[in-house]
């Protein structure tokens, strides 16, 4: 990673190694699980995958086989990207897919933007919304957790959700960003804006004055720049807002703000730890 001047820490990852080497589940994670769509309006297969050895495999090169274990919220996939939807490249669409299209040849819907209003209404075409647009089609972080089109296993499933790309723990954004959150905490505006500025600028976002500057947007910069990166949790405890963002961001209509309680501010001790002490460990309120 000599040449790599983002790079504080890296995961690397190597195909095929005697001793060790492991693989990026980043794809298999984050991404949608498109290949479950079924059928067009037309009846026909919404997308067919690559064609190898005479047969579709289901699968595209380009998108792996994502199993859509963590759908990102409304705030993550719009919210935080309206005040300048077109001009920061970390909202581009090489970075976020966010259309994708019928593919199969024999269709004629081949090739047009999948659209779910093209079945009619959900009341009357037996599809499952909460399925079509949480689990089957969102907005994809391509550009940051993976390079499908260069796997090494299972090629007929397009690499199984598995890359060899390597993935950052730390970079040079995060620094700055870090250092931003510090100097809010210390009321020193400019310096924080400053800060900001260095990771906006080269994304070609607007810069920011100190006027704009408050924690809230700190947490909006970091979804911009880290998301599939961090972890967020740490981060909204640290800075006191797990509850609120919790409540206020987390979309889910059959759990919304996942049910948190406000106790939940603080983890379970295990009982284990608690024997360990003869008691002397209490458990945190709420878990009782």
């Amino acid at each position: 990673m000599s040449e790599n001047k983002e790079a504080i820490w890296v995961a690397q990852f190597a195909a095929n190694l005697s001793d060790g080497g492991g693989k990026n589940n980043g794809p298999r994670r984050h991404g949608p699980r498109y290949y479950s769509l079924g059928n067009d309006p037309a009846g026909y297969t919404c997308i067919l995958g690559e064609l190898i050895d005479g047969k579709y495999t289901g699968y595209t090169d380009t998108l792996s086989r994502p199993v859509s274990w963590s759908r990102p919220t409304y705030y993550v996939t719009n919210k935080v990207w309206e005040s300048d939807w077109n001009n920061d490249i970390r909202n581009a669409p090489h970075n976020i897919k966010r259309t994708y299209y019928f593919q199969n040849p024999e269709s004629p819907y081949n090739g047009q933007a999948i659209d779910f209003s093209l079945w009619g209404s959900y009341e009357t075409n037996g599809r499952n919304q909460m399925k079509d647009t949480c689990n089957y089609i969102y907005p994809y972080w391509i550009g940051k957790v993976g390079d499908p089109c260069h796997v090494q296993a299972e090629p007929l499933r397009s690499g199984a959700g598995y890359t060899w790309k390597d993935c950052y723990f730390m970079r040079l954004a995060e620094t700055y960003l870090n250092r931003a959150e510090a100097y809010i905490q210390l009321g020193e505006m400019q310096k924080a804006a400053d800060d900001i500025n260095v990771v906006r600028s080269r994304a070609n976002a607007k810069l920011i004055t100190a006027s704009d500057v408050s924690i809230d947007y700190l947490l909006d910069e970091r979804v911009r720049e880290l998301y599939t990166e961090e972890i967020r949790d740490v981060v909204l405890r640290r800075t006191g807002k797990f509850l609120e963002y919790l409540r206020k961001n987390n979309d889910n209509p059959q759990a919304p703000a996942m049910n948190v309680r406000d106790y939940n501010i603080l983890w379970p001790i295990p009982q284990t730890e608690i024997d360990a002490t003869g008691g002397a460990l209490t458990q945190n309120p709420g878990y009782n």
